[in-house]
């Protein structure tokens, strides 16, 4: 296998997505010092690591940016049952360097039995590109799907404390009432542990909206519904507890924000 067939392994490596056999051969071949590999890995490695940043456009390069999207159209109908997925954010390009357009973020799935397929996202659509046209288009709320929705928006948060490079961001689908969460810069946590993701509402308690499975790459993510009561949500808490079963957030605080 060359470096040429190696570009869409390295992809999935970055993410954690490779099985394991095939993952200990990559880990080989990069360490036997491929300057091409290398670099390629760098440079998704930079784009993914970019989302916990902010939400704001990322300097991709370009060929990384398309073999993104060539991977997002030929996955996309794997996109059946999913709960955890974990997801990269790409800026917009044309020629023109016209306006920014709306977030568009696409979320593959996670397959059955503990199989676990990480999803990938995009902030915004480049021009020449016509994504919604595609046959096999599987979209996290569907926006083309959707003429009158008001479409993808970023949720404000302003940290009231948090843990040194923890990074918390939220993209709102009003299409179908969910919020797609991405937590970064997560330590390593203990097999039993869980990181919990709680939302404090305007009255002072808490509702646990997700449980959070930390990845290799210290990344996670939920897609989450939103009820009728997440009106009254008034600040987001992300934590590490021992148990899922807890009804309040405990003592170990990684992010504490407030939604603006």
């Amino acid at each position: 296998m060359n470096c040429e067939d190696r570009k869409d392994l390295l992809l999935e490596y970055a993410l954690g997505q490779l099985n394991p056999s095939a993952e200990a051969e990559m880990r080989n071949h990069l360490d036997g010092g491929c300057k091409v590999c290398s670099r390629e890995l760098a440079e998704i490695s930079a784009a993914w690591a970019s989302l916990g940043v902010s939400l704001d456009s990322v300097d991709v390069p370009l060929s990384v940016e398309k073999r993104i999207m060539s991977k997002i159209l030929s996955d996309a109908n794997q996109s059946s049952t999913v709960s955890i997925k974990e997801t990269v954010v790409l800026p917009e390009r044309s020629n023109e360097q016209t306006l920014q357009r709306s977030i568009m973020p696409y979320v593959l799935a996670a397959s059955l039995l503990g199989a676990v397929t990480a999803a990938l996202c995009w902030k915004l659509l480049p021009e020449g590109i016509d994504v919604a046209s595609s046959p096999k288009q599987e979209t996290w709320g569907d926006a083309a799907l959707e003429p009158n929705s008001p479409g993808f928006h970023t949720v404000g948060l302003k940290p009231l404390a948090s843990k040194e490079g923890i990074t918390l961001s939220i993209v709102r689908n009003e299409a179908v009432k969910q919020w797609h969460v991405l937590a970064a810069g997560l330590p390593a946590t203990d097999p039993k542990s869980v990181v919990q993701l709680w939302a404090e509402l305007k009255s002072g308690d808490f509702v646990r909206l997700a449980s959070l499975p930390v990845s290799e790459h210290r990344t996670a993510s939920a897609v989450i519904d939103l009820t009728e009561g997440s009106s009254e949500y008034s600040g987001l808490w992300l934590t590490v507890e021992d148990t899922d079963s807890e009804a309040h957030p405990g003592d170990n605080v990684l992010f504490r924000g407030i939604i603006e």
